[in-house]
């Protein structure tokens, strides 16, 4: 299937400084193909510790309980939603 990248400008967008950053993951909950788990791992260390940001985790799978379990491990409560199938 060929699916090529519609856009004109492939630039580099920056970081923002000041805004918060809304992070959408449209997947399948399923750790083993789809790395939710490496996610949040990553979004639990420096430099994301001190970034404003915002993740919301959409789809269904039978990973959800272990998702949740991370989430509240690496304390990412406030910053990480789970918003199921949509």
């Amino acid at each position: 299937i060929s699916n090529p990248l519609n856009t004109k400008n492939i630039s580099v967008i920056p970081f923002p400084s000041a805004n918060k950053l809304l992070i959408a993951c449209v997947a399948r909950l399923d750790c083993a193909f789809k790395g939710q788990d490496i996610l949040l791992q990553v979004l639990s260390m420096a430099p994301w510790t001190g970034r404003e940001y915002h993740l919301r985790l959409y789809g269904s799978g039978p990973h959800l309980e272990y998702l949740q379990s991370l989430i509240k491990m690496y304390n990412l409560q406030d910053k990480v939603t789970i918003e199921g199938h949509v």
